[in-house]
C-alpha cells in the first residue's frame, strides 16, 4: 500500500490520530462525495442553501454563547449552546426538553442501555433515550482535562478527561461504535478503539469555526461530517437497530475506506487508530 501524507484541512479541524485517510476528508471538504454520500434533507431543500442557513444560525449561537463564558454555571450555558446547535444546525432533532434535564450526567441524554448499566431507572427518563452518546463537558474544563463528572457507567470511580471517558466507554460497550464529545468550544467525533496508547478523533475548533466572521469552508465541512442523517439519531429500542445504524452510519463507510486505503507515513494502516 502507497504511503500517504496528511492532506491539507482548514486549521481548525484536526485528524488527531489520522482515525480517517486524509484523502478521504479532503474529498469530503471538496464536496466530491456529496452524489455518493448525500445529506438527507427535507424533499425539495437544498444543500447548499441549507448549509449557509445553518451557518448563519449556528453563528449566532455561537456568538450568544461566548458572551457567558464567564459565568460558571455551565448546566445552563454550556448544555443550552450545545444542545441547541446539535438541533438546529446540524439537525440532530432530540428532545430538547430532555436534553437540558439531565444535567448531573455526562451524557446529554442516557444511552439505550443505561438501565443495565446504573440499576432502576425511572419511567419518565426510560422514554427519552437515542441511540448514539454524547458526551458533554462543561465550558470551563478542556477536552484532555480530567474531571469528577466523568466515571461509572460501568467504568471505574477514577477522574478521568471527556474524551478518555468516551473512548472507554464506547471500549467497554460493544453496541456503541462513534461518540461526540464537547465543551462548546471544541467538538470531537471519537470511535472505539480497543489501543489507548495514542489518540485518536477527528477535532472541530468551534471558536475558530464560527467566532467572529466565521470559516464557511470549516463549517461546510463540520456540516457534511456531522450532519444528524449521517448516523441514525432516532430512538432505538434494541441492540440489533443500534449496531445497524452505525454500520451504515458514513463515518464507519469513511474510517472503513480509510483502513483499505493507505497507511500513515509512520507505517501503521490508517484507520487503524494506532492498534484497532
Amino acid at each position: 500500500m502507497a504511503r500517504i501524507l496528511e492532506t491539507i484541512l482548514p486549521e481548525s479541524i484536526r485528524n488527531e490520530g489520522m482515525l480517517f485517510v486524509p484523502q478521504v476528508l479532503e474529498d469530503l471538504m471538496r464536496g466530491k462525495l456529496d452524489r455518493e454520500f448525500p445529506v438527507r434533507l427535507d424533499e425539495g431543500e437544498d444543500p447548499a442553501s441549507a448549509r449557509t442557513y445553518a451557518f448563519d444560525v449556528a453563528r449566532r449561537l455561537y456568538k450568544t454563547f461566548s458572551e457567558s463564558l464567564t459565568q460558571a454555571n455551565y448546566k445552563v450555558v454550556t448544555r443550552k449552546f450545545v444542545v441547541n446547535f446539535l438541533d438546529t444546525a446540524l439537525g440532530w432533532n432530540f428532545d430538547k426538553t430532555a436534553a437540558l434535564n439531565y444535567t448531573d450526567r455526562p451524557f446529554l441524554l442516557p444511552p439505550l442501555n443505561q438501565e443495565s448499566l446504573e440499576g432502576e431507572t425511572p419511567a419518565s427518563e426510560m422514554l427519552e433515550k437515542i441511540n448514539f452518546p454524547v458526551i458533554f463537558c462543561p465550558h470551563l474544563c478542556t477536552l484532555d482535562e480530567a474531571n469528577t463528572r466523568f466515571h461509572g457507567w460501568g467504568l471505574s470511580t477514577a477522574s478521568r478527561s471527556a474524551t478518555r471517558f468516551a473512548q472507554e466507554f464506547l471500549n467497554s460497550r460493544d453496541e456503541y461504535l462513534w461518540a461526540l464529545v464537547t465543551n462548546g468550544k471544541e467538538l470531537r467525533l471519537v470511535r472505539d478503539n480497543p489501543s489507548l496508547t495514542r489518540p485518536c478523533f477527528l477535532s472541530f475548533d468551534l471558536g475558530a469555526i464560527l467566532g467572529g466572521a466565521g470559516d464557511f469552508v470549516a463549517f461546510a465541512f463540520m456540516w457534511r461530517m456531522l450532519h444528524a442523517s449521517r448516523i441514525d439519531v432516532t430512538i432505538s429500542t434494541t441492540t440489533s437497530d443500534l449496531d445497524l445504524s452505525a454500520q451504515r452510519s458514513l463515518w464507519e463507510k469513511l474510517h472503513s475506506r480509510s483502513a483499505e486505503t493507505g497507511v500513515r507515513v509512520d507505517g501503521t494502516p490508517l484507520g487503524r487508530c494506532g492498534g484497532d
